[in-house]
C-alpha cells in the first residue's frame, strides 16, 4: 500500500547534505523532494541506532 520508497542512496545523499550544510530540512534542494520525505527515515535510523558509529 500506498507509494513505493524513494532510493536508499537519495536518502543517504539528502542526509548527508543536511549535515554538511547545517541546512533545515525544509531548505533541501529541488532534487531531493520534499523535507519531510527523508526526515522521518533519518530519524528512524537514529533511534534504532544505524548512525551510531
Amino acid at each position: 500500500m500506498g507509494r513505493q520508497q524513494r532510493d536508499h542512496r537519495q536518502v543517504i545523499n539528502v542526509i548527508w547534505w543536511v549535515k554538511r550544510t547545517a541546512s533545515p530540512w525544509q531548505a533541501l534542494p529541488e532534487r531531493y523532494g520534499p523535507g519531510k520525505t527523508p526526515y522521518p527515515r533519518c530519524r528512524r535510523r537514529a533511534a534504532d541506532g544505524t548512525w551510531a558509529g
